[in-house]
């Protein structure tokens, strides 16, 4: 799927403005092209700075992935670091001008040491997606028609896409659960929680 074809091509219902394209194309990437096998290195601020690719191999655990991120944050911190330091463009290489092509031409050294510090890694998440949208099938139908009944607005009930890919069992490290990523705390202002 094409990362533009996510986007209705009447905007009247999801309007697009300018300041934000970059960014709804980046997570159209995020959700359509990068796998979880895969990751992007950018910009935290500027999502349309994307400094790099890693795809991890098969077999790499939490640790190993963590330490291939770590590296290529570093190697890309050195570099911005070095442009903020240097004004002659002689002593730039050439994967010193790769990333400064990335940002706009007259990019002071002060934005490039902020860049330093701005490295953030995003794990991909297509193959999840659309795994959750062959799951949504089985759940989707209900849950809007539950929302109706109940005076909810049924466009909530593609929230469980972006938390948990529609997997009933989904468990994050802060302890959400379920379709919705319910927390123990605000499940229980809405729910009975128990061992179920």
């Amino acid at each position: 799927m094409a990362p533009m074809a996510l986007y209705a091509s009447d905007n009247r219902d999801f309007p697009l403005p300018d300041s934000l394209k970059q960014d709804v194309r980046f997570w159209s990437r995020i959700y359509t092209e990068v796998t979880t096998s895969e990751g992007l290195i950018h910009d935290k601020q500027h999502l349309n700075i994307v400094y790099d690719r890693l795809s991890f191999p098969p077999a790499a655990s939490y640790k190993e992935r963590q330490s291939i991120t770590k590296k290529k944050k570093k190697y890309y911190k050195k570099i911005l670091l070095d442009l903020a330091r240097s004004s002659n463009p002689r002593l730039i290489s050439r994967r010193h001008k790769r990333v400064k092509a990335l940002w706009p031409s007259g990019t002071s050294s002060d934005e490039y040491q902020q860049a330093s510090n701005n490295l953030r890694f995003q794990l991909g998440q297509a193959d999840r997606f659309k795994e959750g949208l062959v799951r949504s099938g089985r759940w989707q139908p209900f849950i809007k028609q539950e929302f109706k009944a109940l005076g909810i607005p049924t466009e909530l009930a593609s929230l469980p896409h972006v938390e948990s890919s529609f997997r009933p069992d989904a468990a994050s490290h802060a302890g959400a659960s379920g379709l919705w990523q319910f927390t123990r705390s605000t499940g229980r202002r809405f729910m009975r929680i128990d061992h179920v």
